[in-house]
């Protein structure tokens, strides 16, 4: 075999081994960005379990001091008072705190004049909060027909909506995504206002948001269905909320609503959950400890 045959298969064979080694070389790097991309998802999956059970440890502690809500502020430092509270937990810090579900208007309640009254205190326009309003009156009523400026199944039907009214109560306040008029702005700011969950009782003046108040004041009286509260009234039914930072800054959120007539073996009864809410209640200063078990 001449000296040039063996010096180009000398060289194919180095050839080869060149490629080999950069195909090795790309796997390895291949290998070790999908074992980082699987540690990262690891690491993100065990952050939000330990933030979830975060947020339930702070839910499941506010459900055991509405047991102390009766007594005076001196011996209850966790009140039921619509403000969160710092509570430092197993190294955590959490906002937590509770207001009674009288502080909102139920809207399946609720008159036309006093849901008039709320839409146009949140500065819409008059034209569009008496349009808004009968066409929520027509989604909870059991009948078929529209109100002067409503909307029923034909009217839904007409806007290309695969159904028309609901025409029974709501059933959550996300439901009012649904009705005719109803823009997600105006949903963001309308849904801390009213609930689908009151106490049957009214709204509680002392805690109702200045925009609930003031639909109160200037609406017409109120219908035998509800009234507004000026006692100090025995309340059943509470809203509880937590928040969390997470380590990336992002704030986390839970509330529920839970009705104390109704006992069970891990608190009360919850009657409604909002894992993601978009509002919370206003922050003390005052930072409270309470060790882990």
């Amino acid at each position: 075999m001449s000296q040039l045959t063996q010096n180009g298969e000398r060289g194919l064979a180095l050839l080869l081994v060149l490629w080999v080694v950069v195909l090795l070389a790309v796997m390895a790097t291949a290998l070790t960005r999908t074992q980082r991309v699987h540690i990262a998802m690891i690491r993100n999956l065990e952050s939000q379990v330990a933030a979830r059970e975060l947020l339930e440890a702070g839910i499941r502690f506010m459900m055991a001091q509405l047991e102390f809500r009766g007594r005076p502020d001196t011996e209850n430092p966790w009140p039921v008072d619509g403000r969160l509270h710092l509570w430092s937990f197993a190294g955590h810090r959490l906002w937590v705190g509770a207001e009674p579900e009288a502080a909102r208007l139920d809207i399946n309640l609720a008159d036309g004049d006093t849901l008039e009254a709320l839409l146009l205190a949140l500065r819409m326009d008059r034209q569009q909060a008496t349009a808004l309003r009968d066409a929520i009156l027509d989604w909870r009523d059991a009948d078929h027909l529209p109100g002067p400026f409503g909307a029923e199944d034909e009217d839904y039907l007409a806007s290309g909506r695969p159904v028309g009214a609901r025409d029974t109560p709501l059933a959550s306040i996300q439901e009012l995504a649904l009705v005719e008029g109803m823009s997600p702005d105006l949903l963001r700011s309308l849904a801390p206002l009213v609930t689908t969950h009151g106490d049957q009782g009214g709204v509680d003046p002392r805690f109702a948001h200045d925009a609930v108040r003031q639909a109160l004041e200037s609406s017409a009286p109120p219908s035998m269905g509800w009234r507004s509260r000026q006692t100090s009234p025995a309340h059943h039914r509470f809203r509880l909320y937590v928040e969390l930072e997470s380590d990336s800054g992002a704030i986390l959120r839970r509330n529920i609503v839970v009705d104390t007539r109704f006992p069970t073996s891990r608190g009360y009864r919850v009657v409604a959950s909002d894992l993601r809410p978009g509002w919370s209640l206003p922050r003390t200063e005052t930072e409270k400890g309470y060790p882990a078990p």
